[in-house]
C-alpha cells in the first residue's frame, strides 16, 4: 500500500516523522508570527517583512551551500536545529518581556525557517535513500508532512487560548528537540555518495543559479515556482488582511490562523489521496500541473 520495501520501513518511518514534526512546527510558528505581527502593526506593513524574507533567504542559502560542502549533512542539520531552538528561546524571553519590536524579526525568521527546514528534511532523505527509492517513497513521506500541517494547525487552534500565543514557541522548541533525536538516529544510515554526486554539488548560490539557467527544464520548473509564489503571496496578503479586520483578540487570531492552516492541510491531504494519484495515472503530469491554476 505504501510502496515500502523490506528493510526500508524503519528509515522511512523516521524520516516521515521528521517531516511531520518540521511541518507541524512551521504551521504553529506561522500562526504565532501572523497574529503577533498583525495585532501590533496591521496588514498594511506586511509587504515589508515579505521582502525581508526574500532577501535573507537568499543570503542564508548561499551561506548554507558553502558550509554544506565541508560538514556532513546530519551534523549540519543538528547544528541548524540547535540554532533554531536557541533563537526561539530568545524570542520567547523577549516576547514575555513585551518587546514588540521583536515581531517583525520573528516574522522574517519564521519565513526563513519555512524555506530551510523542509529542504533540510529532503536533503537528509537523499542522504539516507538512493534516488530510485526516494521516487517510490515520496508519496508516503510527503503525506506525513501534509498530516503534520493538519495536526500542527488544529493543535495550535486548541492551545492558543489555553497557554497563550507566545508560549507556543516553547511547544515548537520541544518538537524541534525530538527532530534532533530523529536526525541523530538516521545519521548512521547515511549512504556513501558517488563521485558524480559529490562533483555535482554547487559551491555557492551563483553556481546553483548557473546550473538552473543552463537547463531549460529547470528554468521551466523555476518559472512555475515563481508564478505560484507570486499568486499565493497576493492571496495570503488578502486572507491576512481580512482576518486582521475581523476584530479577533491576539490569542483568538492565533487560534483562527492555526485552525485555518490545519484545514488547508487536510484539504491538501484529501486532494493528494483522492485526486492527484487518480489524475496522474489517467491524464499525466501535464494535466495535473494545469489543475491548480484552473481552479
Amino acid at each position: 500500500m505504501f510502496a515500502v520495501d523490506p528493510g526500508e520501513g524503519w528509515r522511512a518511518l523516521l524520516v516521515t516523522a521528521y517531516l511531520f514534526l518540521v511541518i507541524a512546527s512551521y504551521v504553529m510558528l506561522k500562526a504565532v508570527r501572523d497574529s503577533l505581527y498583525l495585532d501590533e502593526y496591521g496588514a498594511v506593513k506586511l509587504p515589508y517583512v515579505i521582502i525581508g524574507i526574500a532577501i535573507l533567504v537568499g543570503l542564508f542559502v548561499d551561506l548554507y551551500i558553502r558550509v554544506s560542502r565541508h560538514v556532513r549533512v546530519p551534523t549540519l542539520i543538528v547544528l541548524t536545529l540547535g540554532a533554531c531552538m536557541a533563537c526561539l528561546l530568545t524570542f520567547w524571553t523577549l516576547g514575555r518581556a513585551g518587546q514588540t519590536w521583536l515581531y517583525p524579526v520573528l516574522y522574517i525568521w519564521v519565513g526563513c525557517f519555512g524555506v530551510i527546514a523542509p529542504v533540510q528534511v529532503w536533503t537528509l532523505i537523499n542522504e539516507v535513500f538512493a534516488t530510485r527509492q526516494v521516487k517510490r517513497l515520496v508519496g508516503f513521506i510527503g503525506a506525513g508532512g501534509i498530516l503534520g500541517g493538519a495536526i500542527g494547525g488544529t493543535t495550535t487552534g486548541t492551545l492558543a487560548a489555553r497557554v497563550g500565543t507566545i508560549n507556543l514557541l516553547l511547544v515548537v522548541i520541544a518538537l524541534l528537540l525530538v527532530c534532533t533525536g530523529l536526525v541523530t538516529a538516521l545519521a548512521p544510515h547515511r549512504r556513501t555518495e558517488t563521485v558524480a554526486e559529490v562533483a555535482a554539488r554547487p559551491r555557492h548560490l551563483r553556481d546553483a543559479a548557473r546550473k538552473i539557467l543552463s537547463s531549460r527544464h529547470l528554468m521551466v520548473i523555476g518559472g512555475l515556482v515563481w508564478i505560484s509564489a507570486l499568486s499565493t503571496t497576493v492571496v495570503d496578503f488578502q486572507f491576512k488582511s481580512a482576518a486582521a479586520a475581523h476584530g479577533f483578540t491576539k490569542d483568538g487570531l492565533t487560534a483562527f490562523f492555526g485552525t485555518a492552516y490545519g484545514l488547508m492541510s487536510l484539504g491538501s491531504l484529501a486532494a493528494q489521496l483522492l485526486a492527484v494519484r487518480f489524475l496522474l495515472r489517467r491524464a499525466g503530469v501535464g494535466v495535473v500541473i494545469l489543475v491548480l491554476p484552473l481552479l
